[in-house]
């Protein structure tokens, strides 16, 4: 009866610390939530364009369309010369939060700090970079005998914000059908005629 009772017992505080557990464990994500939550909701009421100067624009986005699906977009974007700033999960600027979360209020050395290694610049429009990207994939096209090719660029400002958007018709590249040689030195025309069999 004994042994039954020290049986019981110890089963009843293993169930006692496996639900003490769980519950701290519940608390912790749920406190873990809306600490994260709380963050982003910060982040989001804290204005991007804070530490834009006056009739400059922030870059916002810049996005790509193009009609034909052989032109790789992912390699296209390496040749855009201003990126926007960073984001976390495709829609936060935490960096650039930091940054202006740094720049705002009492100096302090932490924020210094902050800001420096975590922090990052608004990034802020320029025409020219813009007609640069424009160069580079008209370039990138020809090279890969779209020649006929066309690119328009369309800049949306609001709220002192830019979105850049090029739209790209591919049109039909050129393809090579018969390469011919003339060549008079008999001895070239051989060596150069088994190179290409080859």
């Amino acid at each position: 009866k004994f042994s039954t009772d020290n049986k019981f017992l110890s089963l009843q505080n293993c169930d006692n610390k496996i639900f003490f557990g769980l519950k701290f464990r519940i608390k912790n994500i749920v406190r873990n939530t809306i600490g994260i939550l709380l963050i982003f909701a910060v982040m989001l009421s804290c204005k991007p364009t804070k530490h834009v100067p006056q009739h400059k624009f922030l870059l916002k986005n810049v996005k790509i369309e193009c009609d034909n699906k052989d032109i790789d977009i992912n390699e296209l974007e390496n040749y855009i010369k201003q990126k926007p700033n960073t984001r976390i999960l495709n829609m936060f600027r935490f960096h650039l939060f930091i940054y202006n979360l740094s720049n705002s209020g009492k100096d302090r050395k932490w924020k210094n700090k902050f800001k420096n290694v975590i922090g990052e610049e608004p990034v802020i429009y320029e025409e020219y970079q813009t007609k640069k990207t424009l160069k580079q994939f008209k370039l990138y096209l020809k090279n890969r005998a779209y020649y006929n090719s066309t690119i328009d660029d369309t800049t949306i400002f609001k709220r002192k914000q830019a979105t850049i958007l090029y739209r790209i018709s591919a049109n039909e590249p050129f393809k090579i059908n018969k390469i011919e040689y003339k060549i008079q030195d008999t001895a070239i025309k051989k060596i150069l005629l088994a190179d290409t069999l080859n």
